[in-house]
């Protein structure tokens, strides 16, 4: 079953013919019942979700990384950057159908399951999180934070991340993740810091929401800011 899910993710990102945007997602899957996603109502905010409160039944989160490619990843460190919100709107509207892949998927073989629906993540009033594609990333073995509070993977940190919940009992991944962030190691680097145009990264490593021009969406532009990742010498890594 977990193979099946992966190929069908990477082939349905594959099917829409974009190698200028995208390279192959990566998969990787949680216990809808690991004790870390509780820990995120302290971490990311007291009105999280565990996956539980979201599907009773759930027993297992999908999560997947579309990766961009090396241009995508450098464009907004560039004159012309709109390669970058190009990936990034393309990437976003391609889970919609992916998700519904993966819900067919399952449910024809007599699981139940949901994806997480846009609402959940966050209100754009309050800026408070109710799920963390991120985060959940990150407990299913995907990678580990950077400085900029994006996740590195074995691939690199330049993508959007995608999640589905569902009751069918899968195998979780188990690879181990090292950190390659230099700077919760001996503060070097830091050009994430450097280049951040609202300066909301702080050294505290603790991300200010408010500030943030990728998560604050004041304007189409700076929503898909994407400057810390550009700079950033894991943003994309070749695998």
């Amino acid at each position: 079953m977990e193979q099946e899910l992966r190929d069908l993710i990477v082939r349905e990102v594959a099917a829409r013919n974009r190698p200028d945007l995208f390279r192959e997602p990566l998969v990787a899957f949680s216990s809808a019942h690991d004790p870390r996603y509780a820990e995120l109502k302290t971490i990311v905010d007291e009105a999280y979700l565990c996956p539980p409160e979201l599907m009773a039944d759930a027993q297992s989160v999908i999560s997947y990384m579309i990766l961009f490619t090396e241009e995508v990843v450098k464009a907004p460190q560039s004159d012309d950057p709109t390669l970058w919100g190009d990936a990034y709107h393309t990437a976003n509207a391609l889970f919609g159908p992916i998700n519904e892949a993966i819900i067919q998927h399952l449910t024809d073989r007599g699981f139940s399951a949901m994806r997480i629906p846009a609402a959940y993540a966050w209100d754009p009033t309050t800026l408070s999180a109710t799920w963390s594609d991120i985060s959940a990333g990150a407990i299913a073995g995907l990678g580990t934070f950077g400085a900029n509070n994006m996740l590195i993977t074995e691939k690199g940190s330049g993508g959007r991340l995608g999640t589905v919940l569902t009751s069918a009992p899968l195998q979780m991944t188990t690879k181990a993740t090292q950190n390659k962030c230099p700077y919760p190691e001996d503060g070097s680097c830091g050009l994430c810091f450097q280049i951040c145009p609202s300066k909301a990264l702080r050294l505290d490593k603790m991300i200010a929401r408010a500030d943030c021009e990728y998560e604050a969406g004041k304007d189409n532009k700076a929503y898909v800011c994407g400057k810390c990742i550009s700079v950033c010498p894991l943003g994309y890594i070749e695998a």
